[in-house]
């Protein structure tokens, strides 16, 4: 954080930790797994990657390993674009949605910020990191696509 930001430095890092739960605690639930299976997921990384991609429509493997970086390219390949073949991303949506709605009941949530409260975010902070963020994004989708025509090419062998 800038010295002008009006929140405190650990304003990101206190969001993450509010509102990580609601988002992973899906993933880990029984009826994650229940409700993908009855979309026909049944393999659990084929389950995880098409809730974790189907925000992004019917995307191949190649999208989902520049977007989540951290994942293995031959683990996604195994089960992408074959879970768009068995099901919709819309549907996958839903089921994401109705897990949610299994999950999170009316919980008490205390605001932490007031009526006079300004964001301390400006447009250079923003746009600044957003190059290297396209660029890194750009580089393991091409890294991507080498690994995915090296890896036609010695199954055509």
């Amino acid at each position: 954080m800038t010295a002008t930001s009006a929140l405190p430095e650990d304003a990101g890092r206190h969001c993450h930790n509010v509102i990580n739960p609601f988002h992973s605690m899906h993933y880990f639930a029984p009826e994650f797994a229940a409700e993908l299976a009855k979309l026909g997921l049944e393999h659990r990384s084929a389950a995880y990657f098409a809730a974790r991609s189907a925000a992004m429509g019917a995307v191949g493997p190649g999208t989902i390993a520049a977007t989540f970086y951290n994942f293995n390219h031959e683990l996604i390949a195994q089960h992408v674009p074959q879970i768009w073949s068995v099901t919709s991303p819309e549907a996958v949506l839903e089921a994401r949605l109705r897990v949610a709605d299994m999950r999170v009941v009316d919980v008490p949530v205390r605001p932490i910020y007031g009526p006079a409260w300004r964001s301390g975010i400006h447009l250079g902070t923003v746009l600044h990191p957003m190059p290297w963020v396209l660029l890194r994004s750009f580089a393991t989708r091409l890294a991507a696509q080498a690994w995915t025509s090296q890896a036609r090419g010695s199954q055509a062998r």
